[in-house]
């Protein structure tokens, strides 16, 4: 929905984000995967936690929607494997331990979020574990010509236990740049 915004502003966009400290995201994450497992980042944006994930032992495969922000991650991880690719429309069955989709299914509207929901579910293997974070918030809406999809931890819950999910932890977040704006994170297992 937002390609063409993140294709037009991609470099600015990766070194506005690219330092964020992750540090208590990956804490959530990574205690529950094992070392040299498998993990889709799924809208992998600038690469950051891509590359974090490689460096840590992680065999990562990257996938965002935006060609541009692929070709910048591609710029900071040369041994990574990106590919240009929609979550609506990816197709694995049963590849990956995990899924990471940091602030990347925020940019869909509700049946598309459903629809990605359901491609990570048969993307994950048995057990496998999808973390995921959204704006907390009830409603649709564009800033500065991006759209977002402010969520509730209550809709999604039944979003994702409708497909099959068991919720291992769903939790209301502070923004990480120190922003207003309140954040939910959910780590849920196949």
């Amino acid at each position: 929905m937002n390609t063409k915004w993140y294709n037009e502003h991609s470099e600015i966009y990766c070194k506005n984000t690219e330092n964020i400290d992750m540090t208590n995201l990956y804490a959530l994450f990574l205690p529950y995967i094992k070392l040299y497992c498998s993990i889709l980042d799924a809208g992998c944006g600038s690469g950051r936690d891509s590359l974090y994930f490689l460096n840590s032992g992680y065999n990562v495969t990257s996938i965002d929607a935006s060609e541009k922000m692929i070709n910048e991650a591609k710029k900071r991880n040369r041994d990574g494997n990106f590919f240009v690719k929609e979550f609506q429309n990816i197709s694995w069955i049963n590849q990956f331990d995990a899924i990471w989709a940091n602030a990347s299914l925020l940019h869909m509207d509700d049946e598309n979020i459903k629809i990605s929901l359901e491609k990570f579910f048969s993307a994950l293997k048995k057990d496998g574990l999808l973390f995921f974070t959204m704006k907390e918030g009830n409603e649709q809406k564009y800033i500065d010509e991006r759209f977002y999809n402010f969520v509730s931890i209550q809709k999604m819950t039944e979003i994702l236990k409708t497909i099959g999910y068991t919720i291992l932890i769903s939790q209301e977040n502070d923004d990480l740049n120190g922003k207003e704006q309140k954040w939910i994170t959910f780590l849920a297992k196949k």
